[in-house]
């Protein structure tokens, strides 16, 4: 691509040598040092990765499929471009289907908009960038992204039990019953899972509306706290993640935005993916 050089000079073949002393730039720069995290492991080196986490709205599919983002936006013009601006902001998923099929009635799945088509182009942009995990289209919430897969993969692998807090709104608005608690503290049965039992610390969520549950789970089957509520008898209506691996948006982050972790939250992220390792004895 033109942007390694070795001594001044531009370098065109992936197996060109390089010998001691020889200087090496990219993009005119030093090239930055990666930092190993992986406390002896060697498998998470953190330098040089992009983390995001987004505060994702309904409607939008977790998916990175051909044509979407904003090469999709710059090749149908700024017309669409503008209308996703404004889906990040109003949180109008059929607004945005519409605006990128460029035709009405546009609630077919693969006319709906993708995460990946309301993050800044920068970030879009970057082929390596990955959710880690996904939401259901209609879930909101917390959403991470990296481009490091060997983090993404080890925090979305069911093995490393990484917790996530889930916010439901229930169909009929009344609390959680004691037995209803105890029943998926307890663990229920997924008929569609070959009888896999699944269990997960719910409460009634305080200062909100009768019917508002707050449940975490470590688990990472599709659609697991639908499935899990509609087992005990309690269907839910809206679903919001609030929190992954213990980090949270932010108030300040509104629907469809998204931001950079931070320095803290990468380290934590990359601590907890250490000791998930440790603890299955993989390294």
């Amino acid at each position: 691509s033109g942007r390694v050089s070795v001594n001044g000079s531009t370098v065109t073949r992936p197996s060109a040598a390089v010998a001691e002393g020889d200087v090496v730039e990219v993009d005119g720069a030093p090239p930055k040092e990666s930092r190993n995290r992986s406390g002896g492991c060697g498998e998470f080196e953190g330098g040089g990765h992009l983390h995001l986490i987004m505060n994702k709205p309904t409607g939008c599919l977790c998916e990175r499929r051909r044509g979407s983002g904003h090469e999709r936006r710059s090749k149908e013009g700024d017309g669409i471009g503008n209308e996703v601006g404004r889906y990040a902001e109003d949180a109008s998923p059929r607004s945005a289907a519409i605006a990128l099929s460029g035709k009405k009635g546009g609630r077919k799945p693969e006319l709906r908009p993708t995460v990946y088509d309301i993050l800044p182009q920068s970030a879009s942009d970057r082929p390596s960038l990955a959710t880690v995990g996904r939401l259901d289209a209609d879930t909101t919430g917390a959403l991470l992204f990296t481009t490091d897969g060997m983090l993404g993969n080890a925090l979305s692998n069911p093995a490393f039990k990484v917790s996530k807090l889930y916010r439901a709104t229930l169909r009929r608005p009344a609390p959680l019953t004691e037995d209803e608690l105890q029943d998926l503290a307890g663990g229920v049965r997924l008929p569609h899972r070959r009888g896999a039992i699944v269990s997960g610390n719910a409460r009634n969520a305080e200062g909100c509306p009768p019917g508002t549950v707050d449940l975490c789970i470590t688990g990472g089957y599709n659609r697991q706290v639908k499935h899990m509520l509609r087992i005990v008898g309690r269907p839910l209506k809206d679903l919001e993640r609030l929190e992954f691996a213990g980090l949270r948006c932010g108030e300040d982050l509104p629907r469809g935005g998204c931001r950079e972790l931070t320095e803290t939250e990468v380290e934590s992220l990359y601590s907890l993916a250490r000791s998930r390792l440790d603890g299955l004895n993989v390294c």
